[in-house]
């Protein structure tokens, strides 16, 4: 009886490691925006984090959407907004195609004018005191309570604040109070 234990788990574990390792990278990722995995690459030299699955395009005067017809093919991607009068478009693709791929093919194709990704953005609510941001080193040191990231003088300790800044991405008061 233990034996035959010992094969139905050592069976399970080798089905489970074998879908594990047969899914695609994307599909492992927690980040979702929309439905779509969070993916993150280089796009004109920066680091960009975007959702997986679509893109805007703008093709050139002159030229439409079937111009592109045979890269859409490659990707398995559909037109999901249909070209404006500027030549703005939006296409959606599966999720396990490689958005940067996409990108680079379409820049290589003369009928394409701009390429751009689902970029996802952070909002991040810093006050533009310069006694706070440290515009020079002489004023950085005088909010170490708000954000305290080591600062010298007066020789601060990574954390030992209040953490304002995570809270003024949660809210800003009111000018009621």
């Amino acid at each position: 009886m233990v034996f035959k234990m010992n094969s139905i788990i050592r069976k399970t574990l080798l089905l489970a490691l074998f879908v594990a390792l047969s899914l695609p990278p994307i599909t492992l990722s927690q980040k979702r925006v929309g439905g779509r995995p969070v993916i993150s690459g280089l796009w004109n030299t920066r680091a960009v984090k975007c959702a997986a699955g679509g893109l805007a395009i703008k093709v050139k005067g002159g030229y439409k959407a079937a111009d592109l017809a045979s890269t859409f093919g490659k990707f398995h991607s559909r037109i999901k907004q249909d070209f404006d009068d500027l030549g703005w478009g939006w296409i959606e693709f599966p999720d396990r195609v490689d958005v940067m791929s996409v990108i680079s093919d379409l820049q290589k194709n003369g009928a394409v004018g701009t390429v751009e990704p689902n970029f996802i953005g952070e909002i991040h609510l810093l006050p533009n005191d310069p006694y706070f941001s440290g515009t020079s080193p002489a004023t950085f040191p005088y909010q170490w309570a708000l954000r305290n990231t080591g600062q010298v003088p007066p020789g601060g300790t990574i954390g030992a604040d209040i953490d304002a800044t995570d809270a003024w991405n949660l809210a800003t008061g009111s000018s009621n109070v």
